[in-house]
């Protein structure tokens, strides 16, 4: 499925200014790779998206949000987030290299949210994830992450964009909740985590 990435992402010299970019970032390194998929792969992964069968997952004072089994392009879409393709990519921007796992489908709609709580610590290493989410804007839904002393990180839904970010054992991350406003519309997110034994 590498033929769904955007080609830009694979010229090395693109690579290297984007790890300089990720690298700049403080408190917490993170890059957003916008137009990522080539437009009709992206066009074709949100149809399949939509109309994929979810399940709630919800425990009140924990998070509520929505997963699917992954069928059809959904599988293929999978299969991008662990091919050596982004793997080299991911590779090169963050210096990383370890043990992937890769996330079931999911959206966050109206009422979905996580809180903030030691039980979900994340790990040394890199969480990636792309959001496929068209028209979201001012309904919350926003991915944060915190430092031990600040909130260091907002990253808003944004169509078509791979997020990559740098985590250790000190950051917390949680899902803003999504109001009304939201209507229909979902936030849709593919990925998953690389982690590493450095600090």
């Amino acid at each position: 499925m590498a033929e769904w990435i955007n080609p830009a992402y694979m010229n090395s010299g693109t690579l290297k200014e984007l790890r300089k970019q990720f690298e700049k970032q403080k408190p917490i390194k993170s890059i957003q790779l916008q137009s990522f998929l080539k437009e009709d792969s992206f066009l074709k992964l949100l149809d399949e998206l939509r109309k994929a069968r979810y399940k709630q997952i919800c425990t009140p004072d924990l998070f509520s949000y929505h997963e699917a089994e992954p069928k059809g392009i959904l599988i293929d879409a999978i299969m991008l987030m662990a091919s050596q393709r982004l793997q080299h990519i991911l590779k090169e921007i963050t210096g990383i290299r370890g043990k992937t796992t890769l996330y079931k489908p999911q959206y966050f709609g109206w009422k979905d949210y996580t809180i903030m709580n030691d039980m979900q610590k994340l790990q040394n290493g890199i969480v990636f994830f792309l959001d496929v989410t068209p028209h979201w804007e001012d309904v919350g839904g926003e991915t944060v992450y915190l430092t031990p002393k600040q909130e260091a990180l907002t990253i808003y839904p944004t169509a078509n964009t791979l997020s990559i970010v740098r985590t250790s054992k000190k950051t917390r991350m949680f899902v803003k909740y999504v109001n009304n406003y939201a209507g229909k519309n979902k936030r849709y997110l593919i990925g998953g985590t690389i982690l590493t034994n450095r600090s």
